[in-house]
This record gives C-alpha cells, sequence and structure tokens, in this order.
C-alpha cells in the first residue's frame, strides 16, 4: 500500500492548514465571481502558494490585473491573510473532468 497524498481539499502551506473549499466559498459569495476553484501551485520543494481560478459573472470592465485585486480586497474581509490566494487567474470555463467535476490537475 502506497500513500499518494491526501484526497480531500485540505492543503497545509507556511504552517497553516488551510481548506480550499473555504476559499472558494468565499469566492463564490462574491457578485463578480460565476464558479471559481483554488489549488496549491508548487514552484519547488519549500515554495508553493495559492492561485485562484475564476469564471466571471458578468462582462469584466476592467483589466484582469484590476480585476483580481478587487476580488482580493473582498475576500481580505472575510478570509485571514494566509488564505488569499497571491494570484487570481480568469477563465471563461473551468476544465471539467468526464465526472462533470472540476478538473483541479488541468488548473494545477
Amino acid at each position: 500500500m502506497h500513500c499518494r497524498g491526501r484526497i480531500d481539499l485540505q492543503v497545509k502551506l507556511n504552517g497553516f492548514r488551510i481548506e480550499l473549499g473555504e476559499i472558494e466559498e468565499g469566492l463564490a459569495r462574491l457578485a463578480q465571481v460565476k464558479e471559481a476553484a483554488v489549488v496549491l501551485v508548487k514552484k519547488s520543494e519549500a515554495s508553493s502558494h495559492l492561485e485562484a481560478h475564476v469564471v466571471s459573472a458578468a462582462m469584466r470592465e476592467q483589466s484582469d490585473f484590476r480585476e483580481g485585486l478587487a476580488i482580493k480586497e473582498e475576500l481580505k474581509k472575510s478570509l485571514p491573510h494566509y488564505m488569499i490566494p497571491k494570484k487570481i487567474v480568469f477563465h471563461d470555463s473551468l476544465p471539467m473532468t468526464p465526472n462533470g467535476k472540476i478538473d483541479r490537475k488541468a488548473l494545477a
């Protein structure tokens, strides 16, 4: 038997245990977000960060960068600093698995 990691959405980042679903719920509560998924991106063993993948609810009036900053500011009102994604990536739609779930491996 080999353990290949967690099968739930809990990750450990900078000493904090983070439930990715909690961040996704925070994003889903925002008016400008239709759909969201959060993944942990590992650059190396020592370096990793959270990345949010978002489908906008309406046409964005600002650039992706400015819209991402606005979303982060809204998240800061309800989530602790260590749960704020470092990067927000906008998509027309999120990739899905054949089972109809969000394909997190494709996002990472």
